[in-house]
């Protein structure tokens, strides 16, 4: 799998995007602000589903896809997010938690990929 943040592409952009041996799995683009965006691309190898995220994401706050991957008898949610600099840190917050909840099963594991822009080295940081 490749996940990507910030591809800077609408849909139609996305849409010219391609890989070699992987095909698109989900993505995110914005509609109304500029940049941002995130996409994760899965190789031809692997079966997988798109899981819909469309009502969990704010831009800036949280852009996030995510998908069901499985290998061998067990699932994988692969979510690829992007929190910009400026973006509200407790609207990602209630959003991560929304989509952590909607999607957790015991038997299913789940692997997050992205950027949150959280500096957690700065000691005055307190996300």
């Amino acid at each position: 799998m490749v996940c990507l943040t910030e591809h800077h592409l609408r849909d139609q952009g996305m849409e010219n995007l391609s890989m070699t041996h992987y095909t698109r799995g989900a993505k995110f683009c914005r509609k109304n602000l500029k940049q941002g965006g995130t996409s994760i691309f899965v190789h031809e190898s692997l079966a997988f589903n798109n899981t819909d995220l469309q009502k969990s994401y704010i831009e800036q706050d949280i852009e996030t896809c995510a998908i069901k991957i499985k290998l061998l008898a067990s699932y994988i949610y692969v979510i690829s997010i992007y929190r910009s600099p400026t973006g509200n840190f407790a609207n990602f917050i209630k959003e991560i938690d929304a989509i952590l909840n909607k999607l957790y099963k015991p038997s299913i594991k789940i692997m997050i990929s992205g950027n949150i822009n959280v500096n957690y080295l700065d000691e005055n940081c307190n996300k």
